[in-house]
């Protein structure tokens, strides 16, 4: 296969990635191991999980990109769904691990987008690739909404002091 720049899509879907793990490192900024494994509602997920959630997505967008190194994880499966109402155990887990792992799953993702490895006019590995990217920006939602639920403020579009 003869290497070709990346399209507009494949160019947008990098830049979404890049904001994505900035959104998620804003987010977790004075968030404690204690209160990442808080929950505020008992049948609301905690940001242990929800972190572990965006790493399992993260390795499987990495995974659509053809990129090896899956067989030397941790198995994530707690952290790929939820069933409403009864929120998944992190017992075991920490905040680090988690981010940790987001951390080698954005890795993968980079590595993947910077070996060109999707091929101009594979319309269904982007789309793929987009509703993954969507949800995870779902997730970091809900995690910035469990950072106001702490009491923090918001970790994006703070008031400069006066």
């Amino acid at each position: 296969m003869i290497a070709t720049a990346p399209s507009t899509a494949v160019l947008a879907l990098q830049r979404g990635y890049k904001t994505g793990d900035y959104l998620l490192e804003k987010n977790l900024e004075g968030i404690t191991e204690e209160r990442a494994a808080s929950r505020s509602r008992p049948d609301m997920n905690n940001i242990v999980w929800l972190v572990g959630h965006v790493a399992y997505w993260r390795h499987e967008a990495a995974n659509e990109l053809g990129v090896a190194g899956n067989d030397e994880l941790p198995d994530l499966s707690r952290f790929k769904g939820v069933v409403w109402g009864t929120p998944a155990d992190t017992t075991g887990w920490s905040l680090r691990d988690v981010v940790q792992l987001a951390g080698t799953g954005m890795a993968r993702v980079t590595e993947g987008f910077a070996t060109n490895t999707i091929a101009r006019g594979d319309i269904a590995a982007i789309e793929r690739l987009t509703v993954l990217l969507i949800h995870e920006g779902y997730t970091l939602g809900q995690i910035a909404e469990l950072r106001r639920l702490m009491g923090l403020e918001g970790a994006i579009g703070r008031q400069p002091a006066t």
